[in-house]
């Protein structure tokens, strides 16, 4: 059976949504995750959803926050290690990795807090 790189993106799409796993390799999928409002442009107004749409929508949200947080890692890993001890960056480089740095780290402890917070010993 031959199959088309096409057929391929929709069908690992479609198993992603039913199975809700999660590729975060994955980059996202020009159309795949598209709500039928998107197309009408900015402003428009969406059909309403009933409770599988609502809940679709979140997991395709949560999908993408997942391979943006994938991608960001990689990247810092990657910044980390083209950089060296002799390197000397310029004050708004440093600023925006230090903001970057800042922002992750208070992310990182309100999740943990809210993950946490019934589970104090």
């Amino acid at each position: 059976m031959k199959i088309t790189r096409e057929q391929l993106k929709q069908l690992i799409a479609e198993t992603i949504r039913e199975e809700r796993g999660v590729l975060l390799e994955m980059e996202p999928m020009s159309g795949a995750y598209e709500h039928p409002g998107d197309r009408a442009g900015p402003g428009a107004e969406r059909p309403q959803h009933d409770g599988r749409d609502r809940h679709r929508e979140e997991t395709e949200d949560l999908l993408k926050i997942l391979q943006d947080l994938y991608h960001l890692g990689q990247k810092s890993s990657q910044l980390h290690d083209m950089l060296c001890n002799e390197d000397r960056l310029e004050p708004e480089v440093v600023e925006k990795i230090t903001l970057a740095s800042d922002a992750i780290g208070q992310l990182f402890d309100s999740v943990l807090y809210e993950k946490t917070k019934g589970n104090v010993q």
